[in-house]
């Protein structure tokens, strides 16, 4: 169904983002995975907006890295029920504070074009993280509704030269 092939989208989708995070961390701290996701020491200081944007990706990456994985654990093991009922509701408000948080900080910088013009991978990583998925998944919701309402008005209504199945 539609809502199954959006879930697996949406899914790698958020690989690709936390790929991006990784990839924009390790750029600028000390250390490979996993110490920069833990222990972000950074290569070079970096001015207000940039270290505000860095701050909250790492966060973000951290949060959401420790999230896949207990979403991964859950559905490969035998406690699916027990883990989804502990991970779900709290690793989404966990995601849903990142949002925000990134939200307000992108907000707070958007103006100071010549400290982000320093960090132009920082802020690209930002804008993808916060505003990309909320973009992504609207067009993918309104992609999915028309594709069930074509379904819906294919299927063949019964009619007197429809036979009849014996069930």
């Amino acid at each position: 169904t539609c809502t199954t092939v959006k879930h697996g989208i949406l899914f790698v989708f958020q690989g690709w983002i936390i790929w991006m995070q990784v990839r924009v961390v390790m750029e600028h701290t000390k250390g490979n995975i996993p110490q920069c996701i833990f222990v972000a020491e950074l290569n070079k200081p970096l001015n207000s907006s940039c270290l505000k944007l860095f701050d909250v990706i790492h966060w973000t990456i951290f949060i959401n890295f420790t999230i896949a994985i207990l979403e991964i654990i859950s559905l490969t093991s035998c406690w699916t029920a027990i883990c989804c009922l502990r991970s779900e509701a709290p690793g989404e408000f966990c995601k849903l504070f990142c949002v925000i948080w990134g939200l307000t900080v992108l907000w707070s910088v958007y103006h100071n074009d010549a400290e982000i013009d320093t960090c132009h991978d920082i802020y690209t990583c930002a804008l993808w993280t916060y505003i990309g998925p909320l973009v992504f998944y609207i067009v993918l919701n309104c992609i999915c509704s028309i594709v069930t309402q074509i379904l819906e008005s294919r299927k063949e209504e019964p009619s007197e030269t429809t036979p009849l199945s014996s069930a």
